[in-house]
Order: C-alpha cells, then structure tokens, then sequence
C-alpha cells in the first residue's frame, strides 16, 4: 500500500469480508431484513442479530430505537467494529454508544462513520454498550 491511509481502507474491506462469511452467509434465506432511515443522514440496515449503523454526512446522533423496536426483545448492543477504529482510520473519531436517559441507546457521532453491531436482548445496566473496548 502506498499510504497508512490506504492501508487501512484495505484492513476494513478485509474485517468487513470476514463478518460477512462468519454472520451473514448462513445460507438462511429465512432471516428478515430491514432498513431503515434513523434521520435525513444515518441509515440502518438489521439481519437477524446484526446491524449496520451508517451516518452519511455530518456530525450528530441518533436513537436506536427504531431499530430495536423491530426486534422484539432486543434492548442493547455490542459494537463489533467501526470505520473509525484505530486499525482502519487515520485519525478516526469513534463513534459512541450511549444509553440516552430515555432507556433507548443513542449512537454519537463526530463525523461521517458506520458501525457493525450485535443486538442482543436484555436490561442495559453499563450507560456505555461498546462492550468491546
């Protein structure tokens, strides 16, 4: 690769393939799927327990309940990966996960990103879901 830059780009169409063939290549052609518009710039497109978090342009934040009302029981989040982790971004600003005061979790973003997520079921007790880091 001829820049850090480039080279990260590369790492995240590489981890991006490796979900795909670990989660979502199940063969299961039974497994809804949705997408959805969380505001005029972030969509989010779900599959069974995972999800895609994109905002488009622009800092800002948005609900997930949109999201997790779809899917049933599904209260809480585990962030698998994001654009702007260190591995994928040169100077990336992460995205955060938050448990808004509402109960329903908020992602807070700086700048355009996207974010893998696991939806899992359960109480959310730890205001910061990114179980990850």
């Amino acid at each position: 690769m001829s820049s850090p830059a480039h080279a990260g780009v590369l790492r995240l169409y590489r981890a991006l393939i490796a979900i795909r063939r670990q989660l979502l290549d199940r063969g299961d052609e039974e497994t809804a799927f949705s997408a959805e518009a969380l505001d005029e710039h972030t969509v989010a497109l779900a599959r069974g327990a995972h999800a895609i978090v994109a905002r488009l342009a622009g800092a800002g934040r948005v609900s997930l309940e949109p999201l997790l009302a779809g899917g049933g029981s599904q209260s809480a989040c585990d962030v698998v990966l994001t654009t702007e982790d260190p591995e994928f971004a040169v100077e990336g600003r992460q995205p955060r996960v938050i448990l808004a005061s509402a109960g329903a979790p908020e992602i807070h973003f700086d700048r355009p990103a996207a974010l893998v997520l696991k939806l899992r079921s359960g109480s959310v007790s730890d205001p910061y879901l990114n179980a990850r880091r």
